[in-house]
């Protein structure tokens, strides 16, 4: 049943019920002041014709007795009268009105002068002409009611028809949000309650439509960041299906993103390894665990590659498994590489080992300086395997790249020197058989092998120290521990390892911070505090290739620690300034940027560090945040 029909047969059935009330009582009330008249006449008529006719029965006066009963009589609800004496002389009867009236109520009229009764007078009224006025009256009303209904009908048919119309616009309006037509346009302008819902309504669909919008904007960023990760990274259903990927695991793997989708590694590729993986996969959402293990793969090219794969699940608030991600770090020529250092090596001591005395220190240092090579390169292969087991090793690929690529100048010129002390090695051995050396030329071997052990281990040294600032700050950034650091050294280090972004600027850093100031804290919340201020600037502050000044001053007051972050560059517009912690929020979105940086600093620093920041800065003029935690 619908609305318009409820309604209407509500308001119809309410009115009538409430109508029919007031009409019987109308009625009830009419036939009882009716009947209460009759009595009252009645009453009145016993009164005055008692003592007037006693008297003219007394004074024997038959011809004004006649003509006062004619008069009485010709009183319609009267319809007989009986008048007699006690002798008989006098008895009049009236009774030619033709009325037959069983109900008639009878007034009988003792006539009496001086306490003795000399006659009586009976006079009968009729309740038949109450009766005909009351049914008149009743066909009269009902006639009325039956009319007023139907006017009433027509303007509750009127008023509902409109009332309903709104709503069955409203209804129409849900049903094509429902269905996700938010452009719909609900043609309701009352001020009413119906026309304050479809103001609320549209409210809503258009907070919806922002939402919408919101949403894919953000599922379209983070796939295009997945997509910018050089690493391939997936998401599989627990039908071991692919719900989508990255660019750089479609070319892993040689086959579109788009025939990737919705397909089983099973139905990609067929070889040996497939039943492993998803053994592995179902054991993870079985177990709701995460997993890191070493195995081999065939990429797009048929090759069998080394991988590392690591394998994550992501659980809803319900605690639902929804979904598995996966990365995959190809190791394929970091073992090649590790093999052919491994050869070189080998060889390079069977050399040494065949040099005469005046080489062995010469070749003693080799060694140490090929272990220190050694020891460098396994290093960063369990650096390289803590960063996959870590969930932040997407965030921290940038960092990877950037210490690699200062890695790799000391390393070569390390390698470089030992190719060379190998040749000369090679030269002065086939002499030395040859019994053609000459002093001079052995202490020229020795000069050069001097020199290049010395370049050598300065290139090492400063790659070991590469790596302890990259080790610290990323197993900091990866890690949730709490520990207890040295504030000015860790800075160094935090610095030391995003060098490779700062030194392609012209920015110059300046930290002013007390040498012995240790706190008790989370170092890898700290480490992504400074690291995104500082990239925060490089982005937003500062023009391609501008001069610059950034500056960090720390400070402990009270047992709290205070960092006060500044720097010179194009500062923040006022109306921008009370929105730049909200998540998503930027100014160069068509550069790349995000919207996360300052939004990760304010959760890290209230909810990690349990702090405060504060924002200040003018336009043109720079920027300063302050920090207390």
């Amino acid at each position: 049943m619908s609305v318009f029909v409820k309604l209407f047969l509500t308001i119809l059935i309410t009115f009538s019920l409430l109508f029919s009330f007031f009409l019987n009582h109308i009625l009830e009330s009419n036939e009882k002041n009716s009947i209460n008249s009759l009595k009252n006449k009645i009453s009145y008529n016993s009164k005055i014709y008692k003592v007037n006719m006693s008297q003219l029965l007394y004074d024997f006066n038959k011809e004004i007795i006649e003509s006062t009963l004619n008069s009485l009589y010709t009183d319609k609800d009267i319809v007989k009268i009986i008048f007699k004496d006690h002798t008989n002389t006098i008895n009049i009867t009236l009774d030619n009105k033709n009325t037959k009236d069983i109900n008639a109520i009878t007034s009988e009229i003792a006539l009496v002068i001086n306490n003795e009764e000399i006659g009586k007078l009976h006079i009968f009224y009729t309740q038949e002409i109450i009766h005909k006025q009351i049914q008149e009256y009743k066909k009269e009303t009902i006639q009325f009611s039956l009319a007023l209904i139907f006017l009433l009908i027509l303007i509750l048919s009127y008023f509902v028809h409109m009332f309903t119309k709104e709503i069955k616009e409203l209804e129409t309006a849900a049903n094509e949000i429902i269905s996700g037509n938010l452009d719909y346009e609900i043609k309701i302008n009352t001020s009413d309650e119906i026309g304050q819902l479809a103001k609320k309504i549209k409210i809503m669909k258009n907070y919806l439509r922002d939402k919408i919008d919101e949403i894919q904007e953000q599922v379209s960023f983070q796939q295009s960041l997945i997509d910018s990760i050089n690493i391939p990274i997936y998401v599989k259903d627990n039908n071991f299906k692919f719900l989508t990927c990255n660019q750089s695991f479609a070319d892993f793997i040689g086959i579109d993103k788009k025939d990737i989708l919705n397909k089983t590694m099973k139905e990609l590729q067929n070889n040996d390894f497939i039943e492993v993986y998803e053994k592995t996969d179902k054991e993870i959402f079985d177990k709701k665990i995460s997993k890191n293990y070493y195995t081999k793969a065939f990429n797009g090219k048929k090759e069998l590659r080394d991988i590392i794969s690591h394998k994550n699940i992501f659980i809803n608030s319900d605690k639902n498994i929804l979904s598995l991600i996966g990365t995959i770090v190809d190791i394929t020529e970091l073992n090649k590489a590790k093999e052919k250092i491994e050869n070189l090596n080998h060889n390079l001591q069977n050399k040494v080992n065949q040099r005469t005395k005046a080489l062995e220190l010469s070749n003693e240092e080799l060694e140490d300086s090929n272990e220190e090579l050694q020891t460098t390169i396994s290093y960063l292969k369990e650096t390289q395997d803590k960063l996959i087991e870590s969930e932040k090793m997407a965030s921290l690929g940038g960092l990877v790249a950037g210490v690699a690529h200062e890695i790799n100048t000391p390393v070569g010129i390390a390698l470089t020197g030992i190719t060379h002390l190998e040749d000369l090695n090679f030269d002065i051995f086939k002499k030395y058989q040859k019994e053609e050396m000459t002093q001079s030329e052995f202490e020229e071997y020795l000069s050069t092998s001097k020199e290049l052990n010395s370049l050598i281990r300065k290139n090492l040294n400063k790659a070991a120290s590469l790596v302890r600032s990259f080790k610290q700050v990323a197993v900091d950034q990866s890690s949730e521990e709490k520990r207890t650091f040295n504030l000015n050294k860790y800075l160094h280090e935090i610095l030391e390892s995003i060098h490779s972004i700062t030194k392609k600027t012209k920015i110059k850093i300046n930290i002013f911070c007390d040498e012995n100031i240790k706190i008790n804290s989370y170092p890898g919340a700290f480490s992504q505090i400074i690291t995104n201020l500082i990239t925060n600037s490089l982005i937003h502050g500062f023009e391609k290739n501008e001069q610059g000044n950034i500056s960090i001053r720390i400070s402990k007051e009270e047992n709290k620690i205070k960092l006060l972050y500044k720097d010179n560059g194009k500062g923040i517009k006022e109306e921008n300034q009370h929105k730049i912690f909200d998540p998503f929020f930027t100014t160069n979105r068509e550069n790349g940027g995000s919207g996360l940086g300052l939004n990760i600093i304010y959760t890290l620093i209230t909810s990690k560090l349990n702090g405060s920041i504060s924002c200040t800065s003018t336009e043109n003029e720079g920027v300063e945040f302050i920090i207390i935690f």
